[in-house]
């Protein structure tokens, strides 16, 4: 039977130097009572979708939506690309924001004309609402 270590244990003990060195600089954990009181920042629940006209700013949100336009722009002179994609649900409009290399799946996987699951934070860009860099679920084309 495995032993249980005590709360003031030394994680370096526990989990071994390399995790417990990372568990120090970045969380500033250090025993195993600091681990097991050290409580998340957030947390996500994905299962409350809320409506485009009822977005509230600075908070994280899932919303189920259609793709009503979806264009990749250059910036930086030609250097720089971002994906803009354009979502209604018939009460409001809201935009998403991709940028780097990692424009070009979203831009295969949300066409004009489908449906998704989106979830992010709601800020503000040249007053517009958007999500930048949103974690999403396609979901097919609109019936």
């Amino acid at each position: 039977m495995d032993r249980v270590p005590a709360l003031d244990e030394s994680l370096k003990k526990t989990l071994g130097p390399a995790t417990a060195k990372v568990m120090a600089e970045h969380l500033g954990l250090h025993t195993v009572g600091d681990l097991l009181h050290h409580y998340p920042r957030r947390y996500e629940e994905r299962g409350q979708l809320t409506k485009l006209a009822d977005l509230p700013l600075d908070e994280d949100v899932t919303v189920v939506a259609q793709v009503a336009d979806s264009r990749i722009m250059t910036f930086n002179q030609g250097r720089g690309q971002r994906l803009e994609i354009t979502l209604t649900d018939g009460s409001g409009r809201l935009q998403l924001v991709f940028f780097g290399r990692g424009i070009h799946k979203p831009h295969k996987e949300l066409p004009p004309g489908s449906r998704g699951m989106f979830a992010g934070k709601v800020s503000v860009f040249n007053r517009k609402l958007q999500l930048a860099h949103p974690t999403y679920v396609p979901l097919g084309r609109a019936t």
